[in-house]
């Protein structure tokens, strides 16, 4: 996982580096989107600020009963937990602060995009 946040670290520094080059970044956020958690996988990261919402039958470590059987947890900092085959409550979830960056950050993309521009008009033929 020290990959994951050095990746995460490194794609922030391309995009301030050259704004125009979001891949890395837009990866290093949707990474960070999911939250699963199950007796077979528990995969969840956070590099700076997490607001989970989990929808789960049973009580999950560290949150908060929302709703019914949503789940909520609000972090700053950096988190990871990776558990292959360990027994944890199976819910899913969502990352609501990488979500919404990520969609910001496509937003701005598509904005910036020359498709968005209106079109330069062409070359004139020299018969006009």
């Amino acid at each position: 996982m020290v990959a994951c946040s050095g990746f995460i670290i490194v794609s922030g520094l391309v995009l301030v580096y050259d704004p125009s080059r979001t891949r890395l970044a837009q990866v290093a956020l949707a990474i960070q989107i999911p939250y699963i958690s199950s007796p077979l996988l528990v995969c969840k990261l956070i590099s700076g600020a997490g607001l989970y919402t989990v929808l789960s039958l049973q009580p999950i470590e560290g949150f908060t009963l929302f709703a019914g059987n949503i789940w909520i947890r609000f972090q700053l900092g950096g988190y990871y937990s990776l558990a292959i085959l360990e027994e944890h409550p199976l819910g899913i979830g969502v990352n609501w602060v990488a979500l919404l960056l990520f969609m910001l950050l496509r937003h701005s993309l598509r904005a910036a995009s020359p498709h968005a521009l209106p079109a330069a008009p062409g070359p004139r033929s020299l018969n006009q």
